[in-house]
């Protein structure tokens, strides 16, 4: 037997090592960011108001060109660059970063928020089948689950944050309660009731887009409590409100409206009106918060078995293991077992349902090339809730299979079992194919080569057009995103005009152009405006062009 003193320095070691399995890559790809998201939440970091500050960020060139000039993740309202996306993580980290003083490394917070979230559930787990072993296991299975891996370690996406806010919800409502409960320990169930509801109201404000299904499940929940004292329900809406009422003063500051966000605010309009080339007739207002990407019953079935199913056999394998095991044995089972793990499967299962169909019927196009299934693809990070419920009931499959063993047999194929999963979570998080966290690394390496090659090359007042290199060059030089636009073609002589004004050039940063293309852009897109292209320099793949009057 392991004296309690060892057992408590082997989990702070524990906890330690998985802290550092998650931050070692923020903490050594630091200032650059491998997608648009990322570079925005780290823009924002230092410029998101904490309470009474106030959010002022000039976006250049708006007077101008109205809300032409920003990348992708942010836009332009009322002459300031906001956030295109939900406040709660920039927020968050805003807050960090106010109280350490540590910029952008503040998303070091991310790993340890992980860390703890995978300690909470395995609570939930050992309180779901009232088992420490099947806790510990369904931590370790979501601990190296290469979705939550990855995803951590790149901690700038909101996602693996809502997740861990609603792990933390589940603990303090099902574990912290019923315990509190149990000891009559009014003074700490109530705090777990308003924490738990603090949790919920956290991931709204970081995810405001998941209040679809999680404003309806904490209703049931609230249903099923109804028993409960009317000051536990008051303290729990109390703590599901606070972060609302915080998102919505941050939106009035930053977007002019409480209910607007970065996904809903109109950006300033351009100087130049470009006629639509399609008009796509929208659904209902409900249909479309319910289902924006519509409903497409072939795009969730390939989706769910490239990006979920199939990428993550081991876990899909003893998931389904483990529902056909709980169906064998659900006639043995007490009558409270039967209820609580009812509502856990269909709470669970009704969740995960409509995120595949939302989310699944999504055309998504992280990479450059669309027919890629790469760990870094969006769906992942969408489908951790649903991640989450799979270990538990991988953990209950590996507990299950080998209780009638003996007590060695048992540890040996324990061990086995969870090196497995072990190492094949580490496998598909560091060199999974395209995405892998080596391969990003070494991609953001070059990145910053990129970045210092065409710092160099250019001015702060300078304007560059992208395609996909904004997430390199922002905020040090101010872009236009894409090229290939007709509106960024109609505004090519004004940003010209405006840029010459303050001593500054237009630039195109991008893949070197084949002659043929580069004479099309010449002749058709540019002479015609008056404008002319030049090579400026050139590095591995791509090449810095400067826009220039053709009678110059």
């Amino acid at each position: 037997m392991v004296p309690k003193w060892a057992q408590r320095v082997l989990f702070a070691l524990g906890a330690v090592g998985l802290f550092f399995a998650y931050a070692w890559f923020p903490f050594l790809t630091p200032g650059i960011w491998n997608a648009p998201d990322e570079m925005a939440a780290a823009f924002l970091i230092e410029r998101v108001p904490e309470l009474g500050g106030s959010y002022d960020v000039p976006a250049a060139y708006a007077d101008a060109l109205g809300g032409l000039v920003h990348p992708r993740s942010l836009l332009v309202v009322q002459g300031q660059l906001v956030p295109g996306m939900w406040l709660g993580l920039p927020w968050l980290l805003a807050f960090v970063d106010g109280i350490t003083g540590l910029g952008t490394r503040a998303e070091l917070v991310i790993p340890l928020v992980a860390v703890l979230a995978v300690l909470a559930w395995q609570s939930v787990v050992r309180k779901l089948f009232d088992s420490r072993v099947t806790g510990w296991v369904a931590a370790v299975l979501l601990a190296v689950h290469p979705g939550w891996w990855y995803f951590t370690a790149r901690g700038l996406h909101p996602n693996v944050l809502f997740t861990a806010c609603l792990i933390f919800g589940v603990a303090a409502w099902y574990v912290g309660v019923f315990h509190a409960w149990k000891r009559r320990a009014v003074v700490w169930q109530r705090t777990m009731v308003f924490l738990g509801g603090l949790s919920f109201g956290m991931a709204l404000f970081v995810r405001a887009n998941e209040g679809v299904w999680l404003i309806p499940l904490l209703f049931v929940v609230a249903w099923v409590a109804r028993k409960r004292p009317f000051s536990d329900h008051a303290l729990g809406v109390a703590g599901v409100i606070l972060p609302l009422v915080l998102m919505a003063v941050l939106n009035t500051q930053i977007y002019g409206a409480p209910l607007l966000s970065g996904y809903l605010a109109a950006s300033d309009p351009v100087p130049v009106s470009v006629q639509a080339e399609q008009v796509v007739e929208m659904p209902s207002p409900i249909v479309r918060a319910v289902f924006p990407f519509g409903v497409h019953e072939l795009n969730i079935v390939r989706n769910v078995l490239q990006f979920h199913v199939g990428f993550f056999g081991l876990w899909s394998a003893f998931t389904v293991m483990a529902l056909v095991l709980l169906a064998i044995r659900w006639d043995g089972f007490s009558a409270e077992q039967r209820r609580t793990y009812t509502r856990a499967l269909v709470g669970w299962g009704l969740v995960s349902l409509y995120l595949f169909v939302v989310y699944g019927s999504w055309n998504l196009n992280d990479n450059p090339d669309p027919t890629a299934v790469t760990i870094g693809t969006s769906y992942i990070r969408y489908w951790l809730p649903i991640t989450v419920g799979m270990t538990a009931l991988a953990a209950y499959a590996l507990t299950t299979v080998s209780a009638r063993r003996t007590r060695k047999a048992q540890l040996a194929l324990g061990a086995i079992w969870l090196a497995a999963f072990g190492y094949t979570g580490a496998v598909q998080t560091l060199y999974g194919a395209d995405e892998g966290l080596v391969y990003v690394q070494q991609n953001l390496a070059r990145f910053s080569e990129q970045r210092a090659w065409v710092l160099g090359q250019t001015n702060p007042e300078d304007l560059i057009l992208v395609d996909r290199s904004d997430k390199i060059v922002f905020p040090e030089r101010q872009v236009v995103y894409p090229l290939r636009s007709e509106t960024t073609y109609a505004h090519l002589p004004r940003m010209v005009e405006v840029t010459s004004a303050q001593g500054a050039h237009v630039y195109y940063m991008g893949i070197t152009l084949p002659e043929s293309d580069l004479e099309h852009l010449r002749t058709v897109r540019l002479a015609p405006q008056g404008l002319d292209i030049e090579i400026v320099d050139s590095m591995d793949l791509l090449s810095l062009y400067r826009l220039i009057p053709l009678d110059t």
